[in-house]
């Protein structure tokens, strides 16, 4: 621990733009070094700062946990439900408040929890019954109101105890 009271003890002494630009600098060297002998967890670091761009985030690990556990079961792979976004013209957009693995778990959490709610909204008797692309929109649509919600309520790691 003595190592990471001495880091932090320098990030925290970082006054100037000369000093943080040092520290970007060896950064980037550290995180190379750590691509090169550690690539899957270099990954997974990647994806934690990824979420820095983003209101709502979540990291493929979470999304895959949280998805695994939601009873109902939920309806779409990552994969599944990136070639439905793409075949139906989804796609995330850039300026958006959530990276594709919030989009995921919301999108998997809406049909989970609301699939015979959406069923009877569209005047059939179970989830079953709802054409694919029928309900992909709906929930969809449904995620991305949670995600950019203008109250700035929706959380999606608060939401998960993430």
């Amino acid at each position: 621990m003595e190592m990471l009271e001495k880091y932090e003890s320098i990030v925290e002494k970082i006054e100037t733009d000369k000093q943080e630009e040092m520290f970007y600098s060896v950064s980037k060297d550290m995180f190379v070094h750590f691509c090169e002998s550690h690539p899957d967890l270099a990954k997974k670091y990647l994806d934690k700062l990824d979420g820095m761009r983003y209101r709502n985030f979540v990291t493929h690990e979470e999304a895959c946990k949280i998805i695994s556990s939601m009873q109902p079961e939920a309806k779409w792979s990552h994969d599944k439900l990136l070639e439905l976004l793409e075949e139906l013209e989804l796609d995330e957009k850039e300026d958006c408040n959530f990276n594709y693995c919030a989009l995921w778990v919301v999108m998997s959490s809406v049909y989970s929890d609301h699939a015979t709610t959406i069923a009877h909204a569209v005047g059939v008797k179970t989830a079953a019954d709802v054409q694919d692309d029928v309900m992909v929109n709906i929930c969809y649509d449904m995620a991305i109101d949670l995600l950019n919600d203008k109250d700035n309520r929706y959380n999606v790691r608060d939401y998960f105890d993430l």
